[in-house]
């Protein structure tokens, strides 16, 4: 069973029972804030960035919504679920991507920033969104 059977309702689970909002998630706000981490990150990168980034707080996957709901008691029912934990680890290796690049931005490693930033931060943010979005996409998460 991969990726694509379970978030295109291929193979059946509990967590096929729920739609998203009943299980209290906002997929337009989760998927939005998600891509709004890319623009953040390359202006904070480019050095134009306003922000203060902290790279604490960034790392910890469960401080936004998302990461709050993935770890609530909402989530509760479907924990056990594969698209839950494919879910809950791609949003935790997202979370320490965007945090190791702000760490390696003001060790003045910007370079290796850059890299980090072009190839490990956009797979996963493409994956975090690329998830999101069939759950939006189909009646099944």
């Amino acid at each position: 069973m991969g990726i694509f059977n379970y978030f295109f309702g291929k193979e059946k689970s509990k967590i096929d029972t729920y739609e998203p909002w009943e299980l209290g998630l906002d997929l337009d706000a989760a998927i939005n804030a998600h891509q709004n981490w890319k623009n953040r990150l390359e202006l904070y990168l480019s050095e134009n960035s306003t922000e203060n980034l902290d790279p604490d707080i960034i790392s910890c996957d469960d401080k936004c919504d998302l990461g709050k709901w993935i770890y609530s008691d909402k989530t509760s029912s479907i924990r056990n679920t594969e698209q839950y934990k494919i879910l809950l680890a791609a949003h935790k290796k997202f979370h320490y991507s965007a945090g190791n690049i702000v760490i390696l931005s003001r060790l003045g490693k910007k370079e290796q920033a850059s890299s980090a930033f072009e190839n490990e931060y956009k797979v996963i943010s493409e994956k975090v969104v690329f998830i999101l979005e069939s759950m939006k996409r189909h009646t099944s998460f």
